[in-house]
């Protein structure tokens, strides 16, 4: 007999269940803390930051993270899914947290928005390789569809709290409302297993073989 440790994805039949929900939540708070910064021109400009500053300090956290995702996959495959995703999500907080010592435009805070844009792919493609892991083979279409939602959904929720936290107390609590945003998605990703016993149906490639199949 299987032990229920040993069930795979592939013979699974349910979706929302336990480690398919905690990958959601994760990956929905740790958005939530990336697109909070969407207000990230408001604080450029709050410490002298010209319209320049702002254009390109806000543009490059996507720059980054543009770059660094096809790295993020190597790394996935070395180091696994839930270690890729907490690893993600501490350089997100971290990068978002560090903006509280940030008082002028300087070095520091264009190495904050590399973190972000670090943590942002390596997070997010860990949390969409986990939705494979964690989502039956009938169903995986769905999963992808669902983790899509809750991976877009923030994006009208994050500036829309964080202009709240500015009218109510200021930017030191957006910087620390988006820093919770962070600690929970590492809490939740925290309590989701590692899916080392999915086994691959094809075996390993490179990336050059794989661009260049038919």
């Amino acid at each position: 007999m299987k032990s229920a440790q040993s069930t795979s994805s592939s013979v699974r039949s349910g979706l929302y269940y336990r480690d398919f929900i905690l990958n959601i939540l994760a990956t929905f708070v740790f958005m939530l803390n990336f697109t909070t910064f969407h207000l990230l021109p408001l604080l450029i400009k709050h410490i002298g930051g010209t319209e320049a500053d702002i254009g390109f300090i806000a543009s490059m956290g996507w720059i980054v993270s543009f770059a660094f995702t096809p790295i993020s996959g190597m790394l996935i495959d070395r180091w696994g899914g839930k270690r890729m995703l907490l690893a993600g999500v501490v350089l997100m907080t971290l990068g978002g947290a560090g903006f509280l010592l940030v008082e002028r435009i300087g070095p520091l805070i264009y190495l904050l928005r590399i973190f972000q844009g670090i943590g942002l792919a390596v997070a997010l493609t860990s949390g969409y390789t986990l939705v494979a892991a964690f989502s039956p083979a009938t169903r995986r279409g769905e999963g992808y569809g669902i983790h899509m939602v809750f991976t877009l959904l923030p994006s009208a929720i994050g500036p829309w709290v964080g202009e709240m936290a500015i009218r109510a107390s200021g930017f030191p609590a957006y910087i620390l409302l988006a820093t919770s945003f962070g600690v929970l998605s590492l809490l939740f990703g925290a309590f989701l297993p590692s899916p080392k016993n999915i086994s691959r149906q094809e075996p390993v490639t490179s990336f050059t073989a794989l661009v260049s199949r038919r």
